[in-house]
């Protein structure tokens, strides 16, 4: 089993210490920063809600899938793991015992122009205080 993890930078300590603990575990593992690798089982992400929202900001193709890891007391939408508690569900990620969630991405498009695709909320706001703006929300199929 391969293991991406992705944080603020390969020296951050929860990234340190996600990476002890894999190796631990004597499961590979090793950072990835942003960059979606398909050779991989699944990618940890730090940060808690934030991390798993900037990583999926900064991923167009995310086919493995992403355990979000918070290093707080409370728990996230995205980030349902504390870091305290990690080292604690890592033998079910070795056995592969684990359900995966789908997300729906919602894809944006300013002018006509497509940016990187959301994770679960958009918010549009104009240059100028009392300029018209045209919104049009339509359904892609994929």
């Amino acid at each position: 089993m391969q293991i991406g993890i992705s944080g603020t930078t390969p020296t951050d300590i929860a990234v340190k210490t996600i990476k002890t603990v894999l190796d631990d575990y004597g499961l590979q593992s090793t950072y990835v920063g942003y960059k979606a690798r398909k050779d991989l089982d699944c990618i940890i992400v730090t940060g808690g809600d934030r991390g798993v929202r900037n990583y999926f900001h900064k991923t167009l193709d995310a086919q493995v899938p992403v355990l979000g890891v918070g290093e707080s007391e409370s728990n996230g939408f995205l980030a349902q793991i504390d870091l305290k508690e990690f080292s604690s569900i890592v033998n079910r990620i070795k056995k592969s015992d684990y359900a995966v969630s789908e997300f729906s991405r919602i894809a944006v498009k300013i002018d006509d122009k497509p940016v990187y695709p959301v994770l679960n909320d958009v918010a549009v706001f104009s240059s100028k205080s009392a300029m018209l703006m045209e919104h049009e929300i339509g359904r892609a199929h994929v």
